[in-house]
């Protein structure tokens, strides 16, 4: 080997630690969307299950059904968007915010949010 000249493995020297920070950001990236998706997709089923609940909160008291089904909405922490009684009916309309990651990662001043609905009556 002349003076000035690397050999092959001296130029490669290194490169296996780029590799293994590459790999640990792409698994970074991937955890925390996944991550996010698992908690949107737990928010969805808890506002969902809100909804249900307050809707027939609202029509096992008639005359007072948007105000059972607020208690109810507010005690899952959501928001109750919607409620109409029709005849024995109640249909109700909730949300909730998205993930804080997700909220985070929209960058969005006014993020949209994740609703449920639900309608109870008799059967």
């Amino acid at each position: 080997m002349t003076p000035g000249t690397m050999s092959q493995g001296a130029a490669d020297r290194g490169s296996g630690t780029l590799v293994t920070l590459a790999a640990a950001g792409v698994l970074l990236v991937a955890a925390t969307v996944l991550t996010g998706m698992v908690a949107a997709y737990l928010i969805h089923q808890r506002a969902s299950t809100a909804a249900d609940l307050a809707a027939i909160a609202g029509v096992t008291h008639p005359g007072r059904e948007c105000e059972f089904a607020e208690r109810i909405a507010r005690a899952h922490d959501v928001r109750l968007e919607e409620c109409t009684p029709e005849g024995g009916n109640v249909r109700v309309v909730v949300s909730a915010p998205l993930p804080p990651i997700i909220e985070w990662l929209s960058a969005s001043p006014n993020p949209p949010r994740i609703t449920g609905r639900a309608r109870a009556g008799p059967a």
